[in-house]
């Protein structure tokens, strides 16, 4: 007996050993909040330049002008040596990675072949009219691989004769816009201004269009002018920032074009609340353009410059102008060779890199992975020295020489702006002694001393900051360096008519992707798969999650067969198990046995649905029933921004994150920072949405049905809503036509009835399914179909089963438009019978850029087609708007053969009308009934669904024809 109890004692102390290294994990520390507001993903890239190159060219190169008069012959242009591949090896050579062009200045000559005018490159004898300067840049850009283009489109024309007229000329200034945006691949900044001589004709510009246009052609791209929205103005042509240099602003004291913000461009505003970094603009030249009088800068003039502009926390935009022979002349290439081998003798060699480095504290202690080191390492932006949050003005990191001294004369120190530009005021002290003082940092901050300093131990002292200092980098450097010809070939063309303006507001390009997507799929699966639960406790063990045949593979299989090319996964649940190995909690995959604590549903997901060309989205749930920090919400935020960016910065692109407000009735009062985390979302990634009930990109619909309403608007107010509030549900169903935001929503709901897996489920039959596409996707939604994986970590058969019948149904249904041999006409057609807004449009295969356009000044809009021959039978009308330029119509009409069949609300991207009967008809008119503004049809098509069968009572038959 005494041998057994001895026996016992001694398993049960080897299963408290077991169990001691669980208990005491130790996990990473959380990094500290952002203090916003922090830069976009685009933002950032654009900061990390530091350099980037303008090409002024035109007809100015060949007048010897800066601004021309608008009145200059097209046959002056002519640059018959012209090389755009010399123009961007130069800008590779010289360390730039960006150059931007001047396709159209204030003269108004477009150096691109643009339909809506003759003053071009096709009017001029280069290329025999056949040359496209953007085309050449962009080529070459693209050959060389390492450079991005940018272009300068100026507002104002003074050759264009609707110049002045408000409505015509911001049409056409549209028209071009989009033209450059949409026919010549990437474009990562768009540049405008304000510059307007004093006898310009009035004007008014429509920025705010001309913005939502562009962020819905361009994903990825920063807009510069005087506010921003991205890149703002630096005040001057100098080149200079101010001494004290905020990345932050308010957007809302600035306007374009504005001579009294300059003072306030240049240094920013510690309480800015937008995050709009400044770019300086400045020539090599005296001039902007080429002139065979002038020549480039001394390059004492640029380094001074440089310090002053990316030394300044800037970028520094540098104008090289090509010559009239059309390439860069030797003579400015030689001097950009020059600069750019002085910033590198001078930068290349950080002579700190080798010595100690000490600090007065460090965030989480010895081994929080926040010390002083950081600043001595490669990593510029994402490692970082972050101290103790007390002692508010007592942080300081100190240097010390490994041997022999440090001997230097410019001093870098960078901070880690992706959370937040801080530090107000500093100090560096050589040996005890003060050499430097100066306010902002931001991204990097050079001070060039006036002498060589030689001293043992150099110090930062942080005097003040917003919240607590962080630093990236920190370096010491030595800097060494204290004619036209007589015939015209003028063409007279026959300008295209411009597209309607927008109604605002407008979708962003990421929001036009995920609108034609219309199908996505949810993946609910964690322990909550294994406990036959939807709502886990945050108590279950991590041994229980086991799925031994998981594939994700198979999951991506069955989404693309099913047509899907997004999925989104359940990262994390309330339950607070984690799916991936989180470095800042235990209660993830590595405490679980499946593949031996090794295993990575998120990883596994990304590389499967990358292999087979299928996006990806994630789900981390802010409610947390696990984590004990849930409930102090300082501690509680650090911890659920620290996962974020694990998931948003080592899992490539995310296209959806997705946030909601479920909450359990008694769990701990927890404000949620959803200000903070958008913004990093945006700064981690480029081209997400971000889902909630209050969007900023994508609104919940209101419901778990899978129903939009009747009459759903992709515009509402953000102002009117908020995560988690119940009373919001009816105002995100149907949207709001005065809306300021454009904010779709997303219809979610379960193939079955719970969300996750559960043995005694069963698929929703198909007649249900189908009834949720048309009241989702039909009315201008995009469906989420939550598809939950099983136990053995695959999609169940019977669902993928019911899935391959859903989607042979749909595709029954829409592959064949009947009336795509139909004739068709309009109540009028915008630009008269030749334009290209004719109603021919809707029976083509582009359901976005191309549409049928009425003319503005009638009273009556309608589209009417007839049968080629034995005419029509069909019981489902589709209809679609061209979103790209706002959601219009109110109110439509259907009628067939003279007879009402149909009526409804709002179209948006795609209404579906799936009719009470089998109509048969010769012809079918849809009468728009009520719009804002004029409508636009983009696409519209006839279809059959024998899956349909209506309910007695709900018939359109009425004799022989119905």
């Amino acid at each position: 007996m005494a041998k057994s109890l001895y026996f016992l004692c001694i398993i049960a102390l080897v299963q408290l050993l077991e169990f001691i290294p669980s208990c005491m994990t130790q996990f990473a520390t959380t990094p500290p909040l952002p203090v916003l507001p922090i830069p976009t993903a685009s933002q950032l890239k654009w900061q990390q330049r530091e350099i980037i190159m303008f090409f002024h060219f035109g007809m100015n190169t060949f007048t010897d002008s800066e601004w021309g008069t608008g009145q200059e012959n097209p046959n002056l242009f002519n640059p018959t040596g012209l090389d755009a591949r010399q123009w961007v090896s130069t800008a590779a050579e010289a360390g730039f990675s960006l150059v931007i062009l001047t396709a159209k200045h204030h003269d108004g000559f477009c150096l691109w072949p643009s339909k809506y005018t003759d003053h071009s490159v096709v009017s001029s004898p280069w290329k025999n009219g056949h040359g496209d300067v953007v085309r050449d840049l962009t080529n070459a850009a693209k050959a060389q691989g390492n450079i991005d283009v940018g272009l300068y489109l100026s507002p104002w024309d003074r050759h264009d004769q609707r110049y002045g007229k408000n409505q015509e000329y911001n049409e056409y200034y549209l028209a071009q816009l989009q033209e450059l945006l949409k026919q010549y691949g990437v474009i990562q900044e768009i540049w405008f201004d304000g510059a307007k001589g004093e006898d310009a004709a009035n004007m008014s510009y429509y920025f705010e269009e001309w913005f939502e246009m562009v962020k819905e052609l361009q994903s990825s791209i920063n807009i510069f002018s005087d506010a921003g929205p991205d890149v703002r103005w630096v005040g001057n042509e100098n080149g200079f920032s101010g001494n004290t240099s905020w990345s932050t602003i308010n957007r809302t004291l600035l306007s374009i074009g504005n001579g009294d913000n300059v003072g306030y461009l240049n240094t920013g505003d510690p309480q800015g609340t937008d995050w709009v970094p400044p770019e300086c603009d400045v020539s090599i030249r005296p001039g902007w353009f080429w002139h065979a009088s002038e020549q480039p800068k001394e390059l004492s003039q640029l380094l001074e410059i440089y310090y002053n502009s990316v030394g300044r926390n800037c970028v520094l935009l540098f104008n090289v102008p090509p010559n009239s022979t059309g390439l860069i002349s030797e003579i400015d290439v030689q001097r950009l060779m020059e600069f750019k081998k002085a910033i590198d003798t001078t930068f290349s060699t950080n002579l700190a890199e080798k010595s100690s480095v000490d600090a007065s504290s460090q965030r989480g202690g010895q081994n929080g992975g926040f010390g002083p080191e950081n600043v001595l390492d490669d990593d510029n932006l994402w490692t970082y020295w972050a101290p103790d949050e007390g002692a508010a003005g007592q942080h300081w990191i100190e240097i010390k020489a490994a041997s022999g001294g440090l001997r230097f004369n410019v001093i870098r120190i960078q901070e880690p702006i992706g959370l937040g530009q801080r530090i107000i005021g500093h100090e560096v002290y050589a040996d005890g002694k003060l050499i430097v003082e100066g306010t902002t940092v931001g991204h990097k901050r050079l001070h060039r001393l006036g002498d060589v300093v030689e001293a043992t131990v150099v110090k930062v002292q942080i005097l003040e900051s917003k919240g607590v200092p962080l630093v990236s980098s920190f370096g010491l450097h030595f800097d060494p360096f204290g004619q036209p010809n007589g015939t015209s070939v003028y063409k007279e063309l026959e300008l295209v008519i411009t597209p309607p303006l927008p109604i605002l507001p407008l979708p962003k390009s990421s929001q036009l992707k995920w609108q034609e997507r219309e199908l996505i799929m949810f993946l609910h699966f964690g322990v909550n798969t294994f406990t036959d639960s939807e709502w886990g406790t945050g108590h279950e063990s991590p041994a229980i999650f086991n799925p031994t045949g998981l594939n994700a593979s198979q999951w991506v299989e069955v989404a693309v067969e099913a047509g899907i090319s997004l999925m989104i996964l359940t990262a994390k649940h309330h339950d607070g198990f984690c799916l991936w190995p989180s470095k800042y909690t235990d209660h993830s995959v590595v405490s679980s046995p499946w593949r031996n604590g090794h295993g990575d549903v998120v990883r596994d997901l990304v590389t499967a649905a990358e292999a087979r060309g299928v996006d990806v989205g994630l789900y981390l749930s802010p409610w947390d029933r696990h984590d004990r920090r849930y409930g102090k919400e300082k501690q509680y935020n650090e911890y659920y921004l620290a996962q974020l960016q694990e998931l948003l910065h080592e899992y490539g692109n995310v296209r959806e994150i997705w946030f909601d407000g479920a909450k359990g009735a008694n769990a701990p009062n927890m404000s949620y920072d959803f200000g903070d985390w958008f913004a990093m979302v945006r700064e981690l990634q480029t081209s997400i949405n971000i889902f909630s009930d209050a969007g900023p990109d994508v609104r919940w619909v209101g419901n778990e049905k899978g129903f939009a309403g009747s009459t759903c608007w992709s515009t509402i107010n953000r102002t009117s809503l908020s995560i988690g509030n119940a009373s919001i549900v009816d105002y995100i169903n149907t949207g709001d036509p005065k809306g300021t935001d454009w904010l779709p929503p997303e219809c979610d709901v379960s193939i079955r009835p719970g969300w996750f897996w559960h043995k005694s489920q069963k698929p929703k039959k198909l007649s249900k399914l189908l009834e949720i596409y048309y009241n989702s996707v039909g009315r201008n939604c995009v469906l989420l179909f939550n598809v939950p994986p099983n136990t053995t970590g695959l999609i169940s058969e019977t669902d993928v089963q019911r899935l391959r019948e859903f989607r042979n149904a749909v595709d029954t249904i829409f592959s064949t438009n009947l009336v795509e041999n139909g004739a068709i006409k309009a109540s009028s057609r915008r630009g008269g019978k030749d334009s290209d807004f004719g109603p021919e449009n809707v029976l083509d295969s582009d359901h976005l850029w191309t549409f049928w356009a009425p003319r503005e000044e009638d009273d009556e809009h309608w589209l009417e087609i007839k049968a080629a021959n034995e005419g029509l039978r069909f019981n489902v009308v589709r209809i679609q708007e061209a979103i790209g330029l706002g959601q219009r119509i109110k109110r439509h009409e259907i009628y067939a053969d003279g007879k009402l069949v149909g009526k409804g609300t709002t179209v948006g991207h795609k209404r579906l009308h799936r009719l009470g009967g089998v109509v048969h008809a010769r012809s079918l008119k849809v009468r728009i009934l009520e719009s804002r503004g004029v409508p636009l049809v983009s696409s519209f098509g006839l279809h059959f669904d024998p899956f349909w069968h209506p309910p007695h009572g709900h018939s359109l038959s009425n004799g022989s024809r119905f």
